[in-house]
């Protein structure tokens, strides 16, 4: 009697599914940054509480790093998931929206870093990264059609995608 040979489990280390967590880090970061930022842009607040603008600073630091590596692992990603979506201009959208978050982001953390040498032009560097937080959250809406629209996670589209003619 011959023994069946199992197919391999595929290992947990694949980049598409090291995105999701990856990304789920980068959008709290970031939006948890732009509120504190919003937050101690009002003169009583950052009185009161004057740790506002190094918390925005941390979170602003360490989402501009989450962003960097969310973009590498969404790479990644990009190939496995358009093989399963129905629309793979999709990935394409959420892609660019994805690097014009990061970009601002990282702009906004070089204006954190120049304004706290300078003592000036805090205001630009709270502009970008409320930016920031706010595109964060369109790059979000984009990731979620994908997975719950496009057939990238949860939603199953039918064969043919006939859902989407």
């Amino acid at each position: 009697m011959a023994t069946p040979t199992a197919t391999p489990i595929p290992s947990l280390w694949r980049t598409e599914l090291l995105h999701p967590p990856v990304v789920h880090f980068t959008v709290a970061l970031l939006a948890v940054a732009a509120g504190l930022r919003a937050l101690a842009l009002i003169p009583a607040l950052e009185r009161r509480f004057p740790f506002l603008s190094n918390a925005a600073r941390l979170n602003l630091l360490l989402g501009v790093v989450a962003a960097w590596v969310s973009l590498w692992t969404g790479e990644g990603a990009e190939d496995v998931v358009n093989r399963l979506i129905c629309d793979p201009t999709a990935t394409h959208r959420h892609s660019e929206w994805a690097e014009w978050t990061t970009y601002v982001a990282t702009a906004a953390l070089v204006g954190e870093l120049v304004s706290l040498r300078l003592r000036r032009w805090g205001w630009v560097a709270a502009a970008l990264g409320i930016s920031a937080g706010a595109l964060v959250l369109v790059t979000g809406h984009k990731g979620a059609e994908l997975v719950f629209q496009q057939g990238a996670g949860v939603y199953r589209p039918s064969p043919g995608c006939q859902e989407f003619e």
